[in-house]
């Protein structure tokens, strides 16, 4: 036997309900009440074409529960059944009647018999979603577990009393406004918002019923954070100087690209497009390499300094130099099916860097220099001297004969006008190095001063038996400068050529025109070319001060078992 408590049917003849006691049994051997108890999607009671008398049923067929359909939601459990049946105690002895009918049975949720498994109630308390029923006065006839938690009171404190009373706070919020036009227009509502007196964002469905409202309440403040955090990051990486952007899939199909990015690539559009495709100009750079190596590695990548040619404001492609930082994005699964990258352009401080090396390599250079200067110095400043003080004493002891004393002066004499010309070199060189050094810039011809300057070095080549082959062109294009300080130039490297080769030696002068410049060369002894400590002298200093001055070039080079010297100077052919 099964019993049904507090059966509620509906009497359709007169249009009135009754509550009474329901006793099924089944009337077949090997049938049975199969009774199931589901959430009727009704709007209102299915109701029997004809059901008699309300009163107490006696089952000669199975039981089954209709199925519902899908006209709107409803609060009440609707039990539904045809049989065929006879009414107990109708004519006196009960004559049966054999034409099916419909039986429909309406219980509350919460007055569900603990006999029926699963009742609908436990099956809505284990749903994260707030459940909640209210009839047409705003009374909660039924609250599910997650409904208690998102409103902070208790079941016991809700059922039975006005929501808008207990809950004062949510009569005037889009959740109350919602209830009130439901309950008006017959219309199901959606909103979403936050509910301060609660503390979380909530998603609110509310649908009309026959009996009032069913309200769905959904937590969405997880989500709601989320969500935030995200807008926050993508204001955050749309608004950053840096080069951002995010590829999905093994093609790098661009998701997202901020506008340094875009500006780099002269504006153009790369949402939903492939990154070969997009940036075609990349391909084989190693830039796409380091975004196929994410991708299937699953390994961040990162490039201290890696140079790309990209698309300048004036459309002209210019190469900038990054700082590159690929990371792999990750699905729900935990595979890799994206690549986020960042890049800040570094060219600025990379060339500062480059700058200040080269910098310190000069200044290093200059000490380099400033040593062998002061090398060179003394060396030619102890040379003179020491042939000075050396006759000088022996003259003071009269060890030498008549003869020789007139060698001896003239010895020191010689001497002392090499310091005398060391000292003008110096002197020389200070004004030069202190840009103090004023030339009178006019058209000069170098055939005459190349002339002048073998003319005051002959007689000290022919004291040494040194021969001197002057190979002058005749007819040469002007050049600019100072001829007083072309003179000097020309003379010094006669200078250093006589000094260092030996007697019975030949040095070798050339003038002749080269394109658009007038070359002077001057071939000597080896000793003649520049060597570490600089021992051919300050002369060669000063005359490259002077070349360089006359926007001229100075070269040293070797010629057989000799040294070259070469000066070359444009050519005015005006």
């Amino acid at each position: 036997m099964l019993s049904l408590q507090r059966l509620h049917t509906v009497d359709h003849d007169k249009g009135t309900s009754c509550h009474g006691c329901a006793s099924l049994q089944p009337s077949e051997p090997q049938g049975g009440c199969l009774v199931t108890v589901v959430a009727s999607r009704h709007n209102s009671d299915p109701r029997p074409k004809d059901c008699g008398t309300s009163g107490l049923w006696r089952c000669t067929t199975r039981l089954r529960c209709e199925p519902p359909n899908d006209e709107g939601p409803s609060t009440r459990a609707v039990l539904t059944f045809p049989v065929h049946c006879r009414a107990l105690g109708a004519n006196g002895g009960g004559q049966s009647r054999e034409r099916p009918v419909t039986l429909p049975c309406m219980l509350p949720l919460m007055d569900l018999p603990s006999s029926a498994p699963p009742r609908l109630d436990q099956l809505l308390d284990v749903v994260t979603d707030g459940v909640l029923a209210l009839d047409v006065q705003g009374r909660p006839t039924y609250i599910n577990t997650s409904a208690e938690h998102i409103l902070t009171r208790s079941r016991h404190e809700l059922l039975g009393q006005c929501l808008w009373t207990v809950l004062p706070e949510l009569k005037q919020t889009e959740l109350g406004r919602a209830c009130q036009r439901a309950l008006a227009e017959g219309i199901p509502e959606t909103v979403e918002e936050y509910l301060e007196a609660l503390g979380a964002w909530l998603e609110v469905r509310v649908f009309p019923t026959r009996e009032g409202l069913l309200v769905l309440l959904r937590d969405v403040t997880p989500l709601k954070q989320v969500e935030t955090e995200y807008a926050r990051l993508h204001a955050l990486v749309m608004c950053a100087p840096a080069v951002a952007f995010v590829t999905r899939g093994p093609q790098h199909i661009f998701e997202l690209s901020n506008p340094r990015h875009r500006q780099l690539h002269g504006g153009r559009q790369m949402l939903g497009r492939p990154a070969r495709e997009a940036l075609s100009e990349l391909e084989g750079q190693s830039l796409l390499e380091v975004l196929d190596r994410v991708y299937v590695t699953g390994s961040p990548f990162v490039l201290e300094q890696v140079s790309l040619w990209v698309e300048g404001p004036n459309g002209q492609r210019e190469e900038l130099l990054f700082h590159l930082t690929c990371q792999p994005l990750r699905n729900a699964v935990g595979r890799v099916d994206g690549v986020a990258a960042f890049a800040f352009e570094i060219s600025a401080q990379v060339r500062a860097r480059w700058m200040a090396e080269q910098a310190r390599d000069r200044a290093e250079e200059a000490n380099r220099t400033k040593d062998e200067f002061l090398a060179t110095v003394a060396h030619e400043l102890r040379t003179p001297l020491t042939t000075i003080l050396g006759w000088t004493s022996i003259l003071r002891a009269n060890m030498i004969s008549p003869e020789k004393q007139a060698h001896a002066l003239e010895t020191v004499e010689r001497s002392a006008r090499v310091q005398a010309q060391l000292v003008d070199d110096l002197l020389d060189l200070s004004r030069l190095v202190a840009g103090k050094m004023r030339l009178e810039m006019q058209l000069v011809s170098l055939a005459p001063v190349v002339e002048a300057a073998l003319d005051a070095v002959r007689p000290v080549a022919e004291a040494r038996d040194i021969r001197i082959e002057p190979q002058l062109e005749p007819v040469l294009d002007p050049v600019r400068g100072d001829r007083r300080r072309l003179q000097q130039v020309a003379w010094s490297l006669l200078s250093l050529a006589i000094k260092f080769t030996p007697e019975g030696g030949q040095v070798t002068v050339r003038l002749r025109r080269e394109e658009a410049h007038v070359a002077l060369e001057v071939v000597g002894a080896e000793g003649c070319a520049p060597q570490k400590h600089g021992s051919q002298g300050l002369g060669l200093s000063i005359v490259r001060y002077l070349v360089e001055l006359h926007s001229g070039t100075v070269q040293t080079d070797s010629e057989g078992h000799g040294a070259r010297l070469t000066v070359r100077l444009p050519s005015d052919g005006t």
